[in-house]
């Protein structure tokens, strides 16, 4: 199936003028630097994005975000939309827990005779979820993408600001990583996953710290003068004829 002309976009000549410089707003910017205006295609819908790239004669600048299946994001595409259900329901749960904490101050429960167990994990997933010991600090989470998916194989750094030693790893099929020091103090971590932007944190770890930490990686962007790729054709060129072999 042939890609949509939104999705045949590539940046020919990358610009260096900032995005948060220019003058205008979340849609469409001017740029001095080129004296063109500049579409952030991700702020537009499909349809809109097509009328552009169909009626824009010359030059056509753009932002745009492309995701690791190739496809540009717009403002209509599923991923963009679960991305902004799933912030909303987060605010929603976050004012359900200030209300349920508010109540518990006023109203105190009684203690009771057994601790709930945060986990009840097979013993392959105990390890990377198990409480710190008392000579341990740990940092642990899951690394997501922007509609909330899991991204495995993420390259997560941790960084003694103090000594410079690195501990490295990656997120399992989970998205889920585990950190374990015995130095305490400032710590550097850095995520990285192709398609999307470096995560960067300073922590502060301490005697006996449980710190979770859940990364929302955001899908990396490019700004610049854009041009359509050609369609993907099926077969093989020969003496200037172009050649497809049908396959049932």
């Amino acid at each position: 199936m042939a890609l949509n002309p939104v999705d045949r976009l590539r940046v020919a000549s990358p610009c260096r003028a900032s995005w948060d410089q220019m003058s205008g707003d979340d849609r469409v910017r001017f740029c001095d630097h080129c004296n063109l205006h500049v579409y952030d295609i991700s702020r537009l819908s499909r349809k809109e994005a097509e009328t552009l790239i169909t009626k824009t004669e010359g030059r056509l600048c753009a932002r745009i975000y492309r995701r690791t299946d190739g496809t540009v994001i717009t403002r209509d595409c599923p991923v963009g939309l679960r991305a902004i259900r799933r912030h909303v329901a987060k605010l929603a749960v976050a004012l359900f827990a200030a209300m349920l904490s508010a109540c518990v101050t006023v109203f105190p429960r009684a203690r009771s005779s057994s601790a709930i167990q945060p986990f009840s994990k097979a013993s392959s997933e105990r390890e990377l979820l198990e409480p710190a010991p008392a000579t341990w600090a740990q940092v642990t989470g899951t690394i997501t993408d922007p509609a909330g998916a899991v991204i495995e194989g993420a390259t997560i750094t941790l960084i003694n600001q103090k000594t410079n030693q690195k501990q490295v790893t990656k997120s399992d099929k989970k998205g889920r990583y585990r950190f374990v020091v015995t130095e305490f103090g400032s710590y550097t971590m850095k995520v990285k996953a192709a398609y999307f932007q470096l995560f960067e944190r300073t922590l502060a770890l301490h005697l006996s710290d449980d710190m979770k930490l859940d990364v929302e990686l955001m899908v990396a962007g490019l700004m610049g003068e854009v041009v359509i790729i050609d369609a993907p054709r099926k077969g093989y060129d020969l003496d200037g004829v172009h050649v497809r072999i049908n396959q049932e």
